[in-house]
């Protein structure tokens, strides 16, 4: 998430996976862009469920809103939920429940993304970045049985990697351990602001 931009709606339905591997965001439709420096924007824009607090309440924003919608991404990726509950987290995954935590931290100021650099959280320990974003390094893939590709479930869920020589354990073992947890996902429901209130939206810059 480049410091310059601002998406508003970062969201799972809003990832996708290409043939590669690697992940493309879309729906531009929300975003803000030539946020520079402490500027800042209003206005009610996102998805309940995935938006920050500050734009809940109507303050003023920046970047850190989206750093707060991928906090919630994460929860629901490794729990299947999009509540945080620090309860279902093994001890030995603090990582994990530390990355959550501080991205999730309702004081925009000190939310991981805006306050220090996320790339040096424990939980990304062993990702080389500069292969990431050159699109050198081999994603892990997902396997899944055709039962599970129309349940939408974990069970069958396997990794593995095409490069060999990357040893990729490290690295996906804790995200890996919380498919478990449920065999389906549990269908959540989809609350969106209505197209009035998306096209009446007002952005306000400081």
């Amino acid at each position: 998430m480049n410091s310059y931009f601002i998406l508003r709606d970062l969201k799972p339905e809003n990832i996708l996976v290409a043939e590669t591997g690697h992940i493309k965001i879309t729906d531009y439709g929300l975003a803000l862009d030539n946020m520079h420096g402490d500027q800042t924007a209003t206005g009610f824009a996102g998805t309940i469920g995935y938006m920050a607090p500050e734009i809940l309440d109507m303050q003023e924003y920046n970047a850190g809103v989206d750093w707060f919608s991928l906090g919630v991404i994460i929860n629901e990726m490794l729990t299947s939920s999009s509540t945080y509950d620090p309860a279902v987290f093994y001890e030995s995954s603090s990582s994990a429940k530390d990355i959550i935590e501080q991205l999730l931290q309702e004081d925009p100021v000190q939310r991981l993304g805006v306050h220090g650099d996320i790339r040096e959280h424990l939980f990304f320990q062993g990702i080389d970045w500069v292969s990431v974003e050159a699109l050198r390094m081999a994603p892990p893939q997902l396997s899944l049985s055709p039962r599970c590709v129309l349940l939408s479930c974990s069970e069958g869920f396997h990794f593995s990697t095409e490069n060999p020589q990357q040893d990729t354990s490290s690295i996906i073992s804790e995200q890996a351990a919380y498919l478990s947890f449920q065999k389906t996902r549990p269908r959540r429901p989809e609350h969106r602001m209505s197209n009035t209130i998306r096209d009446l939206q007002i952005d306000n810059y400081k």
